[in-house]
């Protein structure tokens, strides 16, 4: 088990006893248990960064967001990592790895888009009133570039699942997010 005060993350035994206090250097808004794994967990951190401990040892740093992390969710095989920032977006890690797969947004008019970095993209119907193209200074219709960008499924892809189940997962994760939104 495990809590979070300033700074410090506590983890203690079933039957109550403290084991360890480990130091995070900033306030961790976020934990979550890595499945099958005792002593294993990863924190959301105010300053944007995720760290995963194993063996109470900080093993790994994820770092993908542009403000502090308040929300984490692993998958039941302990595969991926989904977490949600103050800013909006939710990012996908693949957790071996410590891989940023893609970002994950919602909207307010209920769209959502699947983001990866090497600038492919998913939304219904390959179009968004939230997403455009920027190259240098200029702004450009995402329809300029659908043909070469626009990638259906491209968060079934990164998580190897069949389109209806990440359809699902994007909904539950579009709404959460938006309801942690109105939260923070």
């Amino acid at each position: 088990h495990a809590g979070c005060d300033q700074g410090h993350v506590h983890t203690w035994r079933a039957d109550g006893e403290d084991e360890r206090r480990l130091e995070l250097g900033t306030r961790a808004w976020a934990l979550a248990t890595l499945p099958g794994k005792d002593d294993a967990f990863v924190a959301g951190l105010e300053d944007e960064s995720i760290v995963l401990f194993e063996d109470g040892r900080r093993t790994r740093v994820l770092e993908g967001h542009e403000a502090g992390v308040v929300a984490l969710a692993v998958t039941p095989d302990g595969r991926h990592l989904f977490s949600g920032s103050r800013d909006q977006s939710v990012c996908v890690w693949e957790l071996a790895r410590g891989e940023l797969l893609c970002w994950l947004y919602s909207f307010r008019d209920g769209s959502w888009a699947v983001v990866d970095e090497r600038g492919r993209y998913d939304a219904p119907g390959g179009e968004s009133a939230g997403l455009h193209w920027v190259v240098g200074l200029e702004a450009g219709e995402l329809g300029q570039l659908k043909e070469r960008f626009y990638e259906p499924g491209l968060l079934a892809k990164h998580l190897g699942l069949s389109t209806e189940e990440a359809a699902w997962g994007i909904y539950q994760i579009v709404t959460s997010n938006m309801e942690l939104a109105t939260r923070v």
